[in-house]
Parts: C-alpha cells; sequence; structure tokens
C-alpha cells in the first residue's frame, strides 16, 4: 500500500519497547528519488532532540492510526550520532549513522531499498574504515540528500508552462521510492494532480521548481483524484495507459 509523506509526518514512532517520537521530515537522494531517512523529532523523552531513523528499521506502518514501528529500542535511538538538519548531511554524516546501526550503505549497492537489505541480512564491513575516509573526505562532504519539507509548494511547470506546486509525495514502503508527486493545479479547485519524478525533465533546487516532460494540456487532461487515498492500484492503472508510460510493477 502506497503512503502519503504528509501522513508519515504525522505519525507516531515506536521502538520494540516504547515510543521515541514523532516523524517531522524525511530526506530522499535527488538522483534516485527514494528515502534514505526518516528525520524523528524526539520531544521532551531527550530533550526534543533530531535523530535520524533508516527505512530498513522500519518494521511496519499504520496509515490510519498513524503508528510506525522499529526493530530497534529507544536506547539504540538514544544513542544515535548527533545530526543537524539545519546544515546539509554530508556522506561522512551518513556513513556515521550507518556504521552505527551495521547496515549497508546504499550509495554503492542497489538503488532503492529490497527486502533483500533489511536488517541483519547485509552488514557493514568496519575494515579499513579509517583509511578509507582520510582518502575520500572531500568526496565524503559532499551532499545528495533533499528534504520533502523543503520541497512542499515547489513550483511544477509543464514544459515551461505554470502548472501549480507540490503538494505531497507518495511512497513505495516495500522499496521507499518516492513513486509519485502530488500537485495542486492552479485553477483547479479540490483536483488533485499524480506525477511519477520519472516523467521530471528538470529541478532547480535554487528555484525551488520542478519542469515535467509533458505538454500542459495532456496533464491537465488526466485522471484527477480529490483525495491522496484514492490512488489505488486500479488508479495508477488507469494513468500509465493514459500516458502511456511503462509501468513500475
Amino acid at each position: 500500500m502506497l503512503h502519503s509523506v504528509n501522513v508519515l509526518k504525522e505519525s507516531t514512532v515506536h521502538a520494540t519497547d516504547g515510543s521515541v517520537g514523532h516523524i517531522e521530515d524525511a530526506y530522499f537522494d535527488e538522483s534516485e528519488w527514494v528515502v534514505r531517512y526518516l528525520v524523528v523529532n524526539t520531544g521532551p523523552w531527550i530533550f526534543g532532540r533530531t535523530v535520524l531513523i533508516m527505512p530498513q528499521s522500519v518494521t511496519s506502518l499504520h496509515r490510519e492510526e498513524k503508528m510506525i514501528y522499529l526493530d530497534v529500542t529507544r536506547k539504540t535511538v538514544k544513542e544515535s550520532p548527533d545530526v543537524d538538519t539545519r546544515k546539509p548531511i554530508s556522506r561522512l554524516k551518513e556513513e556515521e549513522f550507518h556504521d552505527y546501526y551495521r547496515l549497508p550503505v546504499y550509495w554503492n549497492r542497489s538503488q532503492a531499498w529490497s527486502k533483500e537489505q533489511f536488517p541483519g541480512a547485509m552488514p557493514v564491513s568496519r575494515d579499513n574504515i579509517g583509511e578509507e575516509r582520510q582518502d575520500r573526505e572531500s568526496e565524503m562532504y559532499e551532499n545528495s540528500l533533499r528534504s520533502a519539507r523543503e520541497m512542499d509548494r515547489y513550483e511544477v511547470s509543464a514544459r515551461g508552462e505554470a502548472l501549480g506546486s507540490t503538494l505531497d509525495f507518495i511512497v513505495d514502503p516495500e522499496t521507499w521510492k518516492i513513486r509519485y508527486l502530488v500537485v495542486a493545479r492552479d485553477g483547479a479547485g479540490r483536483k488533485l494532480t499524480v506525477l511519477s519524478p520519472d516523467w521530471i525533465r528538470k529541478v532547480s533546487w535554487i528555484e525551488s521548481s520542478i519542469d515535467i516532460d509533458m505538454p500542459r494540456e495532456k496533464i491537465e487532461n488526466s485522471p484527477d483524484i480529490e483525495s491522496i487515498e484514492n490512488v489505488s492500484r486500479d488508479y495508477e492503472k488507469k494513468l500509465y495507459d493514459y500516458y502511456e508510460a511503462a509501468r513500475y510493477w
């Protein structure tokens, strides 16, 4: 079942032995559009500290109850590396998290997460990690993560013609791939437009804009929805048939 990122951001997070806080954002990598971290605000539990949780630690999501369950303890979350979400998160900092949780880094493996990559399947090798970090220090300070919250209300155009603005993202929790952008189209009232990141021609992070590689008229006549909950498999089939695009499943 697909999940709305906005609903995820309202969810309470539970470790194996109790609550650890609530999700306030999600980070995805800009090249593959896959969620790499959930940003959890721990509230008064550890003085409002913000922590990163990796999708591999999630065991289940409950959309209606707005709850997410992890396979780690509160102590593990509490002692996780510090992170300042006001600053870009470098690859060096990411490696620190992956080392701590003993989980594989995503940039050396497949593009999206898979069941085979979940906890215990592919532990991180710690051999010569200090040496490797020295060799790649400058490279590892690069940043390729984007915040879902940062992309709220990005201007969306269709081959340069204004279309609307981003309202939400829809994630596939099997792989944590962002399957769709949800766009509030200008002048369309409550109707929403759903578009795949695969159809993007250009993203300008500086100008906060996304350009879709399709004519505006084509998008305006696409199957609309009034609620994100209506993005069912039947709706997806209708959407891909309309655009004559290859399905992801």
